[in-house]
Order: structure tokens, then C-alpha cells, then sequence
């Protein structure tokens, strides 16, 4: 038991030391993305007839394709370290699966959360270090946040309103499952639990929610561009602009400028 313990709280302690690379993976891929923006590469491909959408996923796609790459360097990692070891990571198939998904589903949704950030910038290294930051304070510290203030009883109601909000982050989700699998172990080994490592209440919630965001923050990042460039979207392109440049010409007409 104390052995089973002892796994468990160094487990979760992993977890929470995990959550510091995994800030760095974005910010290794938004660098290019910076690079051909401020080069007119982007703008270059654009106004030769390549579509936004089209860019947009081709970008998304390769990326994924090398965060999966990555994703299988992790679980090598866990690997190696050995079901004594990384049991809570690894230690059956179904734990390896659900860790695996954890990983990649983060990929999923922070790929096109740090594009959003991303835009914002025109210095790589600065939208490098500025999404490393971002990601760090919604992973890292929201984690440590979240689970010390719902330990005092004077701040568990405010950590529990303040959770709905954490978990629109992807770094929150993927810390929340990893957390939420240590845990599990614990209790099948400990207390007898039945819960499997895919259930909601353990990795299922953290699942959902990184593959879900996914789609949402690509469609916001669409949106956006199609609001910026000026001959892109078609109908929904002209729409967008027209939307966004609505509260310029009340201002010009405010003033009386026709």
C-alpha cells in the first residue's frame, strides 16, 4: 500500500512537472508560422490563388503530422522508464491508450490555440516566448491553482466557479487528465474502484474537451483571417469585414465624416 502510495503522489508530481515542456511544444511550431507572415510568404500564396482555408489546414495537418511523431517519442519515453516505474502512465494497455490520447488530443487543441496567439505578433521569437508564457500560466499555474484553493475551505467555491473556465484551456485539460489517471490507479489499487483509465470521470471529460476545442479554436482562427484579408471568404469574407469595420464607420459618421 505504501509502495502504491508512493507511486501515486510521484505520478502526480510528474504530471505537474510535465505541464513545463509541454509549454515549449507550441512555441516551437509558431515560429515558422511568424516567419512566413512578416517574410509575405503567406501573402505571397495568398495572392496566387491559394485559399485561407486551404492554407490554414495544410498548416494545421503537417504540424499534426509531427506532433504525432513527438507524441510517440513521449510514450517511448514512458516506455523505457518501465511499467515499475511509469505503471500510472503505462502500466496496462488501456493506460497506455488513454495517455497516448491525452498527449495527442493536447496537440489537437493547442496547435490552433497558439496560431491564435500567434497572430498577434510579428517578431517569432516574441510570439514565441509570449505563447510559451500563455500556455504555462493556463497549464501549469491554473493546475496548481485550481487544486490548492479546492483544498481551503474558504476558496473552494471560487476554484470551483473558476474550473468551467480553466477547462476552455487545452494545458488545464491535458494536466486535469493526467492528474485525474494518477488518481484512479490509486483508488483501483487502494480502495478496490472500479474505474477504468477512459472513463468520464478520469481521462473521458479531458478527452472530449481537448478534441472538441480543437475544431472551435481552428473555426475562430478562420474567422479572424477572413476578417483581415481583403479578398478572401468570398460572401462570408466580405461579411466578416463588413461586420468588423462597422464600429470604424459609426465613429467617421459619429463625427461627421461622410
Amino acid at each position: 500500500q505504501q509502495s502504491i502510495e508512493v507511486k501515486t503522489v510521484l505520478s502526480i508530481l510528474a504530471t505537474l512537472f510535465l505541464l513545463i515542456p509541454y509549454c515549449y511544444i507550441p512555441g516551437a511550431f509558431i515560429v515558422f508560422i511568424v516567419k512566413e507572415r512578416i517574410s509575405k510568404s503567406k501573402h505571397l500564396q495568398l495572392v496566387s490563388g491559394v485559399n485561407m482555408t486551404s492554407y490554414w489546414a495544410a498548416t494545421y495537418l503537417w504540424d499534426l503530422t509531427l506532433f504525432f511523431i513527438l507524441t510517440v517519442a513521449v510514450m517511448v519515453v514512458f516506455l523505457m522508464y518501465g511499467a515499475e516505474s511509469a505503471q500510472v502512465f503505462v502500466g496496462d494497455a488501456e493506460t497506455f491508450f488513454a495517455s497516448m490520447a491525452l498527449t495527442f488530443g493536447y496537440g489537437m487543441s493547442i496547435l490552433p490555440f497558439a496560431y491564435l496567439f500567434a497572430r498577434n505578433f510579428n517578431n517569432p521569437s516574441s510570439a514565441q516566448i509570449a505563447v510559451i508564457g500563455v500556455i504555462f500560466i493556463t497549464g501549469f499555474v491554473a493546475i496548481n491553482a485550481y487544486f490548492i484553493m479546492s483544498t481551503i475551505d474558504s476558496t473552494q467555491d471560487i476554484a470551483d466557479s473558476l474550473q468551467p473556465l480553466f477547462r476552455m484551456w487545452p494545458a488545464y485539460n491535458v494536466g486535469e487528465g493526467f492528474i485525474q489517471l494518477a488518481t484512479s490507479f490509486w483508488e483501483r489499487e487502494i480502495l478496490g474502484s472500479k474505474k477504468r483509465p477512459f472513463d468520464w470521470d478520469v481521462t473521458g471529460r479531458s478527452l472530449v474537451l481537448l478534441y472538441g476545442l480543437a475544431p472551435v479554436y481552428f473555426l475562430i482562427l478562420l474567422l479572424l483571417e477572413y476578417s483581415e484579408d481583403g479578398g478572401s471568404g468570398g460572401v462570408v469574407g466580405r461579411s466578416l469585414r463588413y461586420a468588423r469595420g462597422s464600429y470604424e464607420r459609426m465613429m467617421l459618421s459619429w463625427y461627421g465624416v461622410r
